[in-house]
Parts: C-alpha cells; sequence; structure tokens
C-alpha cells in the first residue's frame, strides 16, 4: 500500500492537492528496465581462477554471491566499459551476480568450474 499525492494542475497554474492512502498500481510495460539492465557474462561457464567479464552498459552496482547467498565481492560500476570480475579464490560453483541500476535490478547466473 502505498500514499500518493496528486497535484492536478489547471491552465490558470493554479493546483490542488489530493491526497488518497490506497492506489491500484498497474504495470503496463517493464520493457525500459530490462533494456537498461542488459548484460552479458562471458565465458561462461568459467575456469576457476579465469576472470570473466561483464558487458553492463548502464551504470550499476554489482554484488557476487554464493549459492548459500553469501556475499562474495561487489562494487561499482559505471560507463560504458566492460566490467572484469576474477575469479581467482573463488571455489567450483554457481554464483549469482546481482546488477542494479535506479530503482532496477537483474541477477546474472555464473559458473565457476
Amino acid at each position: 500500500v502505498y500514499t500518493i499525492t496528486l497535484s492536478v494542475g489547471s491552465t490558470d497554474g493554479n493546483c490542488s492537492t489530493q491526497t488518497t492512502g490506497l492506489v491500484s498500481v498497474i504495470v503496463v510495460s517493464v520493457e525500459e528496465a530490462e533494456a537498461e539492465l542488459d548484460a552479458q557474462l562471458w565465458p561462461n561457464p568459467a575456469a576457476a581462477g579465469q576472470a570473466v567479464t561483464l558487458s553492463a552498459p548502464a551504470a550499476r552496482t554489482w554484488n557476487l554471491f554464493n549459492a548459500h547467498g553469501q556475499w562474495v565481492d561487489g562494487g561499482q560500476h559505471f560507463g560504458d566499459s566492460n566490467l572484469v570480475i576474477p575469479t581467482a579464490g573463488l571455489s567450483e560453483g554457481v554464483y549469482l551476480i546481482h546488477l542494479t541500476a535506479g530503482t532496477a535490478n537483474r541477477v546474472v547466473r555464473l559458473v565457476v568450474q
């Protein structure tokens, strides 16, 4: 449940405000958020000790979690360059890279062999 304040303007520049306590939200499209978080990861699977490259065009925060949900690594990524994630010290297994850009999120699966 969200409280939303709506400001309704008129042609003479005056505004009236109305607050409601319950609002129904209908999601019309999620294409923009998905496009914002488009990411490619290679090589995947990766050999232990081999760095992987994440192509992530939008500014984002990244966090790497192991199969137990424990945080392993993370940081900030800005700009159009590729992000290189070292796998040295990682055990064989499945990892999840959680990407955040603004309010949008995406999880990319990484396998280390």
